[in-house]
């Protein structure tokens, strides 16, 4: 209290608005860091949401991906081709941006083997795709083509001898045809199952194919069947070769299904899950951190205000009262100079009432000397009728001059005394005149030192409330 007691008024209101200041400031730091931690946590919680998405859109094209290739080795259609291609290029895409916007070094670790494991899918596919072209080019050029071929053969041969009474032959033919027969059917039961059974079964029955045409090669004589059964040999031969590629290049592309396939397409999905997984993790962790910390914000940033707006109406309250009780006591003080003022001003009105008094008495000592004047002025007048008539009776006399010397003279000192007192009067009215302008000029003197008194008196009551004022501000 002793402190602030020698401070002025300025600095304890300076003080005021600098404690103010210094709680609002304190404030909007608080509110300042609250916001800003929640706009960073908001900013990774919605890059998290970002990447989820991407991943999620990276993992269902793939999905699409691996669809279309499984419908493509069941069908072989260009259909199912062509939308595998359309879905690769959005998953590539996907994977691109994925680089781009994924900038953990974990997850774009991931990222990069997934890219890398795609591009090798991708070479998968295509090698199953020539292989595929060129099972059908077997399929449909070769064993559609030449078994048949071989079929309607044999049974010419067994037509023909069944004919001619040639039963031997009519038996072998009869025979060798059930084993090709036998034989199709499991290279065609290889198509779908694409077993090694089937294969060894094709192989077997094609080698009994062979040694029944070889027994019917020895019994037949007819020059026309035997021309038919080389034919059939023949077209048994490469129908067996072609199967044997056909098997190699079916077992080929499985080996590729399956060792890159169906290994790189799970293996890519699972990459892109444990990428979801890992930034689910991440968000799963920021938002309830982002929740604590934005209800502690709140706690915070609610009791500093409550804080700096108790602290603000105490300081308001104390520097409010403590103004007020100093600018009580300097009215209070205001009040005695403002009497003393009062006081010194009526004592200088009462010497202006003196001497306004004294002047109001040689005022009317003018005036009596003025209704003096006056009938000086008047008696003037009459000595001036009175000379009127002397010059009158002069006249008279001079026409009575013949009546005697004695006569004239007399009226002569007559009329020189009459003009002696009338010079005599009028330099006593010049001197009351004079008289009269002096007392004139006295008056406006007294009026004008009362005014100065009076100006004299307003300054120095300014003068002295000013100088309080500063001494009360500072």
């Amino acid at each position: 209290m002793e402190f602030l007691n020698k401070l002025s008024i300025k600095w304890k209101v300076r003080g005021a608005f600098f404690v103010i200041i210094v709680l609002l400031l304190f404030l909007s730091t608080i509110s300042y860091r609250a916001i800003m931690h929640s706009s960073e946590g908001f900013s990774a919680y919605r890059e998290m949401a970002r990447d989820t998405v991407l991943a999620g859109r990276l993992q269902a094209n793939m999905l699409m991906v691996r669809m279309n290739v499984k419908d493509f080795i069941i069908t072989g259609s260009e259909k199912d081709k062509g939308e595998y291609r359309t879905y690769y290029e959005k998953t590539s895409g996907f994977i691109e941006e994925a680089k781009k916007e994924i900038q953990k070094p974990s997850r774009a670790e991931i990222i990069k083997h997934v890219s890398e494991e795609v591009l090798e899918y991708d070479k998968g596919f295509k090698e199953v795709t020539n292989l595929m072209t060129k099972r059908d080019t077997i399929v449909n050029g070769t064993l559609n083509i030449k078994g048949p071929a071989a079929e309607k053969k044999l049974s010419k041969i067994l037509s023909t001898a069944a004919r001619d009474k040639d039963m031997v032959a009519a038996y072998n033919a009869g025979v060798a045809t059930r084993h090709l027969l036998l034989g199709r059917l499991y290279a065609t039961k290889f198509l779908d199952d694409n077993s090694q059974s089937s294969v060894d079964r094709v192989r077997k029955e094609f080698d009994l194919l062979n040694e029944n045409l070889t027994t019917l090669d020895k019994n037949l004589q007819n020059r026309t069947r035997r021309k038919l059964l080389k034919e059939v040999q023949e077209l048994r031969t490469e129908y067996i070769t072609a199967f044997e590629e056909l098997a190699e290049t079916i077992f080929i592309r499985n080996k590729i299904i399956k060792g890159t396939l169906d290994k790189i397409g799970p293996m890519v999905a699972k990459q892109i899950e444990d990428v979801k997984l890992d930034i689910k993790s991440v968000q799963d962790q920021i938002g309830p951190e982002l929740t604590n910390a934005n209800q502690n914000a709140e706690h915070i940033i609610l009791l500093t205000s409550l804080i700096a707006a108790a602290l603000g109406v105490i300081i308001a309250l104390f520097f409010t009262n403590y103004i007020t009780k100093t600018i009580s006591t300097l009215s209070e003080d205001l009040k005695v100079v403002a009497s003393n003022v009062l006081s010194a001003g009526n004592s200088v009105l009462s010497g202006s009432r003196s001497l306004l008094d004294s002047g109001q008495r040689q005022s009317e000592s003018l005036t009596s000397t003025s209704a003096a004047t006056t009938e000086i002025s008047e008696m003037v007048a009459r000595n001036s009728t009175a000379s009127q008539e002397t010059t009158e009776v002069a006249a008279n006399c001079l026409k009575e001059a013949e009546n005697g010397q004695k006569s004239v003279k007399s009226v002569q000192q007559s009329i020189d005394k009459i003009h002696q007192n009338s010079e005599d009067l009028t330099a006593s009215i010049e001197e009351s005149n004079k008289e009269i302008e002096g007392g004139v000029t006295i008056i406006n003197e007294i009026v004008e030192k009362t005014q100065v008194i009076n100006d004299i008196v307003f300054f120095n009551t300014r003068r002295q409330i000013f100088t309080i004022l500063v001494n009360f501000i500072n």
